[in-house]
């Protein structure tokens, strides 16, 4: 009954009439273009399918059973079920008592999600390479990348060439198909194809080079019209993930196109005729925000460190996760570079590469020196109970000792076939205190993830403990 209750308090307190809802919340829930859908858990869909239907047929009306009863999995953390009591779940309010962007998370869930009742695994490293790979690498930077030039070129206003109408029946044709991958409850498809547009927008962005064109006086109509392709499409992937990232696409609408409202589904095919000077969007994920998520003994978040690792050689490292998972770099500056894992990912090189040129994130030799890569032999390579995912290895890194450390490879590897060999590591990540024990480095390694992990090697003729440059 709470869930009727929240309904009912939702009409009691005028929010729904706040919304524009002027029906009471018995007519609400009696009209006939009321759909009522349920989401539940996959561990009550008993009750949820059966006795609570039965009870909401026969109390009568204004309640009748719900259209559509939907189950979710659970979700799980690198692998494993959420316990309080062991220590492996996310609490929401920890979440965003630490500052924690709420859309960072509802992007997350939203790429995994299906219509299936698949459990969805919360992985930390995934996490920070989805976020800063896929939303600010990807989405956002169409925006800030291409916005500057509008408004310093151009006072905002915005240039579009060709056929108009047949650039809006394109726009609505992507519109139609994602809603209807949303209706399927498709959610991850529906992600998959918005940031398939968001690589096509940037891929031609790239290839016009409006940094070349800004340049040149004589080009500055084709610079326009670069920009303006790029701002068109942005606008277009905003309306398309408005329902993952309700806040962020309601700035981009009020923000940058000027409107007066959110963005309806209708605005797809609308073209936009200029912008507002571009305002930052949406931050990357620090590292270090997922460390204090999970380490609950303490009660705030450490700042990033801003001083250079490499003062501590000996010191070690805090990684166990593979790069292709976008596991934390080395310390840095803030604020932080990409995590290693958005740079590995092979379609994302090009645009992450250029975006990085234009807003200032190109790193210096000495930046780069701060970084203590070394050859590392495997020693021992050990499954773990309780792990799914991850191998404990020991590694000779030369006159640094002994390390272990834990990796995300399990999948990949057998770990016979490890001992031995020869791989890449940085050794001057502070150590970070797992479930399992504590993990003293980080491997590098590359790929999607899953099966598809491959760890770096040097060629024959490196030993443990040299300095990679």
């Amino acid at each position: 009954m709470g869930y009727l209750a929240s309904l009912q308090n939702y009409f009691n307190t005028g929010k729904a009439r706040d919304n524009g809802e002027t029906r009471t919340f018995e007519q609400f829930l009696e009209a006939p273009d009321t759909e009522q859908v349920h989401f539940i858990g996959k561990d009550i869909i008993y009750f949820h399918t059966l006795f609570w239907p039965a009870m909401l047929k026969f109390a009568g009306a204004p309640y009748r059973v719900p259209d559509h009863v939907y189950a979710h999995g659970f979700i799980t953390v690198s692998g494993e079920k959420m316990s309080k009591s062991r220590g492996t779940g996310i609490s929401p309010l920890r979440y965003l008592d630490i500052g924690m962007n709420p859309e960072w998370l509802r992007y997350y869930i939203g790429a995994k999600l299906n219509s299936n009742v698949e459990d969805i695994d919360f992985n930390p490293d995934d996490f920070i390479a989805r976020v800063n790979s896929d939303l600010i690498g990807k989405y956002v930077n169409i925006a800030s990348r291409a916005a500057n030039f509008i408004a310093k070129h151009f006072g905002g206003e915005l240039r579009h060439d060709g056929d108009t109408s047949a650039i809006s029946r394109q726009a609505q044709d992507a519109a139609k198909k994602i809603a209807e991958l949303y209706e399927a409850r498709e959610t991850g498809k529906a992600i998959r194809e918005i940031m398939g547009l968001a690589d096509a927008i940037n891929q031609d962005f790239d290839a016009g080079k409006p940094w070349v064109l800004a340049k040149d006086p004589t080009k500055l109509d084709e610079l326009q019209a670069v920009c303006s392709r790029a701002l068109r499409g942005f606008k277009l992937l905003s309306v398309l993930i408005a329902p993952v990232l309700p806040q962020v696409a309601a700035r981009v609408a009020t923000e940058l196109f000027g409107m007066d409202r959110p963005f309806e589904w209708k605005d797809a095919g609308e073209l936009p005729t200029r912008i507002n000077p571009y305002q930052h969007l949406m931050t990357r994920v620090d590292p270090k925000q997922l460390d204090a998520l999970f380490d609950t003994e303490k009660d705030d978040t450490a700042a990033p460190a801003t001083g250079p690792a490499a003062a501590k050689p000996a010191k070690p490292a805090n990684a166990a996760k593979p790069a292709a998972k976008g596991a934390a770099g080395a310390p840095t500056a803030a604020p932080p570079a990409r995590p290693p894992a958005a740079q590995a990912r092979a379609s994302d090189t090009a645009e992450l590469a250029a975006a990085a040129a234009v807003e200032g994130n190109l790193i210096s030799i000495d930046d780069f020196l701060r970084v203590d890569l070394r050859i590392a032999k495997i020693l021992s390579a050990d499954l773990i109970e309780g792990a799914d995912k991850l191998l404990k290895l020991k590694l000779d890194v030369g006159e640094l000792g002994e390390r272990q450390i834990f990796a995300g490879i399990r999948a990949a590897y057998d770990p016979a076939t490890l001992v031995g060999r020869l791989i890449v590591v940085v050794a001057n990540l502070e150590p970070r205190k797992m479930r399992f024990g504590v993990s003293e480095g980080m491997m590098l390694a590359a790929g999607p993830g899953g099966k598809d992990i491959f760890v770096l090697s040097p060629d024959s003729g490196a030993a443990p403990g040299q300095r990679v440059k």
